[in-house]
């Protein structure tokens, strides 16, 4: 009976640890874009251009794929994939997951490994910081 116990309490770690490892995939939607210091929103082309930046500068490999869209990929040490598609307009941008390789991805209930959110929130963070000083109103 022991040993019968003690093979439940193993399966039940393993289950548990691998679902930990699984998160729902949080796209961002709509994030705004700042207005410049002078309360004017950026250009289409700056916003482009800060999304292009934010991408090279986290190690994302941004390519245009289409009108105000930019498919950006991220290898990471050549064992994870990580695709997202990122729309943009003069007042917001959206990250939303497109594909992966080897992040445990479920699509049935959209969850994925949990560094990929982390990824996808740094990127958005690294975005935000392209429009500049300018942008923030200081």
């Amino acid at each position: 009976m022991k040993r019968v116990m003690s093979l439940l309490s193993i399966l039940l770690l393993m289950v548990s640890v691998s679902a930990m490892a699984a998160d729902p995939i949080q796209d961002l939607i709509d994030v705004a874009v700042p207005v410049n210091i002078d309360g004017k929103q950026p250009g289409l082309e700056e916003v482009k251009a800060a999304v292009i930046s934010g991408c090279r500068k986290r190690g994302w490999i941004p390519v245009v794929s289409g009108p105000n869209q930019i498919t950006a990929k991220l290898d990471v040490r050549s064992k994870h994939f990580a695709e997202v598609d990122i729309t943009y307009n003069v007042n917001t941008y959206s990250i939303v997951y497109k594909s992966s390789t080897n992040l445990d991805y479920n699509e049935e209930k959209r969850k994925i490994h949990r560094n990929y959110n982390k990824w996808v929130s740094m990127l958005s963070s690294t975005i935000q910081r392209e429009f500049g000083v300018n942008a923030q109103g200081f």
